[in-house]
């Protein structure tokens, strides 16, 4: 037996003798509490017990006894990692590694003993969907699921997601629903679907009642009503969740005032929550840049706000080595640090935003400083590349903008499209350009005809002998049957990088 069996056969016992079968009591008002403020260190404690209400057109419920069945026995094993499989690139599934498979702090949540096992399914048309598991603390929600038919053979849990006549979503005990959408992965290997939710912004965490609702009529192109409700309860795993006060203001010298509210350490993710809003003189300056905008990108409708709301931050959190654990890091296909999802809810049009920031767990390597490295703007310009097509082929044209150089390379016709289309390809020597959105490009010919820029594509080559960063950037144009004669590239807005921040934080 391998150590990673040991562990697993571990965390199979723990859960199948933590209880006998519970019986569920829908919550009253009064018995929901709220997440504790504390200043303690973290101490992690086992997920509350959970129980299964039926619905559906056929349902069987499956109670604690099915915690060390075969099926949760495979799920353990998949979210843990044994027996994975190396996958060639054309194996490989069109998903995000922490979709593909669960990440770090999925595993630690499992080991510490936040994962249930369920059992609870719903069977129409000789198809029964099965809830195998479920990891939940008040910053995500994870549930693993199979599909299968009577004589037992899997159907590819994809099926469930693929049809639009559905509803996944999760409740509270008054049936008011928590999410806007969830996420969706698979483990191939055992034909595991996985469901992922997050709190909205705006609510912060999930509550201490909820209920997992997943109601279909079709799956596949097979058509019947498939519909089950999960409750389970987070009483335990809010009781053990650390959210720790930060407040700490910052006001960049472009007028941006940042706010570091929070730190919630729960047993699957550590989550930042932030606030930002410009201050009034900015505001009056960012008025003048939509005025500038108006009428100059390819969505009008798009471009009065984009001033204000068009910004990012650029951070690192440190530990006490200097290590940065927001940076990516994956082991073995698994994502072991970074972040899991950047959510933004916006108080208002002009910029106001809160932000919650998931994180892989960040360890016991701290303490922790959040460092301030840039932020990121939207800003308008004017720029006009006059070039003539047959040219660029012996003579790129290039241009020089505050330190930045663009350089048009060609104009070609991409006949692997339908219908074929003409791809503008560009290369950006960049100083402090962070990114430009293809909407903010415009091509004209000699004689006034705008063409539509429909999309674009951007790799990263490395960079120049000043030690600029260097962009190729690929326009997809349409509307131009054949090359004419002059044409001129208009830009009329970019994102800066602005590095004249200075603001660290030490963490609770």
């Amino acid at each position: 037996m391998t150590d990673l069996d040991r562990e697993i056969s571990v965390v199979l016992h723990r859960v199948a003798e933590r209880e006998e079968i519970p019986d569920f009591v829908m919550p009253t008002t009064a018995a929901v509490s709220e997440v504790k403020v504390r200043q303690s260190k973290q101490v992690w404690h086992r997920w509350a017990s959970m129980s299964i209400a039926t619905a559906g057109a056929a349902l069987l419920v499956v109670g604690v006894g099915s915690y060390a069945s075969p099926d949760f026995a495979a799920t353990v094993q998949s979210w843990m990692g044994q027996g994975e499989k190396t996958l060639g690139s054309e194996q490989a599934p069109p998903v995000s590694l922490q979709e593909e498979y669960p990440d770090s702090g999925i595993q630690n949540a499992t080991r510490q003993g936040y994962t249930k096992g369920i059992g609870a399914s719903t069977t129409d048309q000789g198809i029964t969907i099965n809830v195998l598991a479920i990891m939940a603390d008040p910053t995500r929600v994870f549930v693993s699921y199979q599909i299968k038919k009577e004589d037992g053979s899997l159907i590819d849990p994809k099926e469930l997601r693929k049809t639009l006549d559905k509803r996944i979503i999760l409740t509270d005990d008054k049936n008011q629903q928590l999410t806007n959408g969830y996420g969706g992965g698979w483990d191939e290997k055992y034909n595991i679907g996985h469901l992922y939710f997050y709190p909205d912004e705006k609510q912060g965490s999930f509550p201490e009642q909820i209920k997992l609702l997943i109601d279909t009529q079709k799956i596949g192109e097979v058509k019947g009503h498939w519909e089950l409700e999960v409750p389970f309860s987070l009483k335990e795993a809010i009781a053990d969740t650390r959210v720790s006060p930060v407040e700490s203001e910052y006001t960049t010298p472009q007028g941006l005032q940042i706010a570091l509210r929070t730190v919630t350490e729960a047993p699957s993710s550590t989550v930042l929550e932030l606030e930002t809003k410009w201050d009034e003189s900015a505001k009056k300056r960012l008025a003048q840049y939509s005025r500038d905008l108006t009428g100059k990108t390819q969505n009008p409708d798009y471009a009065p706000f984009v001033p204000y709301q068009q910004y990012k931050l650029e951070y690192r959190i440190l530990d006490h080595n200097g290590k940065d654990v927001t940076a990516y890091q994956q082991e073995n296909k698994r994502l072991v640090q970074g972040m899991l999802k950047e959510g933004r809810g916006s108080r208002d049009q002009y910029g106001h935003f809160l932000w919650s920031t998931a994180y892989v767990p960040f360890g016991e390597s701290g303490p922790y400083t959040f460092v301030l490295d840039a932020v990121h703007m939207a800003e308008p310009v004017d720029l006009k590349f006059e070039f003539q097509p047959e040219m660029l082929s012996t003579e790129p044209k290039s241009f020089e903008y505050e330190g930045n150089r663009f350089t048009v390379q060609s104009l070609k016709k991409d006949k692997s499209q339908t219908p074929a289309r003409t791809v503008l390809d560009l290369e950006v020597a960049s100083r402090d350009i962070y990114s430009i959105e293809h909407v903010w490009w415009e091509l004209t010919d000699q004689g006034g005809k705008s063409y539509p820029i429909n999309g674009a594509a951007f790799d990263g080559i490395g960079k120049d002998s000043n030690g600029r960063e260097v962009m190729r950037i690929s326009l997809s144009v349409d509307e131009m049957e054949e090359f004419p004669k002059q044409l001129t590239l208009s830009l009329s807005a970019l994102t800066k990088r602005y590095t004249d921040v200075e603001w660290s934080v030490e963490l609770p």
